[in-house]
């Protein structure tokens, strides 16, 4: 099963990050994956998985 964690950074944002991926996560906006914030949200900042779970529970798939 594909977790997730969140983080707080020192600005106060929420960093959502997925765990045990294929490549590890920093906080922050120069991470590798290119974190987006929520659309609602901009204190909410969610990383973009390596092994793409996030499109697999999109599809009604769980990991």
């Amino acid at each position: 099963m594909s977790a997730w964690a969140a983080y707080e950074d020192q600005a106060g944002a929420m960093h959502v990050l997925p765990m045990d991926d294929l490549k590890p996560h920093v906080l922050g906006d120069g991470c590798w994956c290119k974190p987006t914030p929520e659309d609602d949200r901009s204190d909410i900042v969610v990383h973009h998985s390596m092994d793409r779970r996030e499109y697999t529970r999109e599809m009604g798939r769980v990991q």
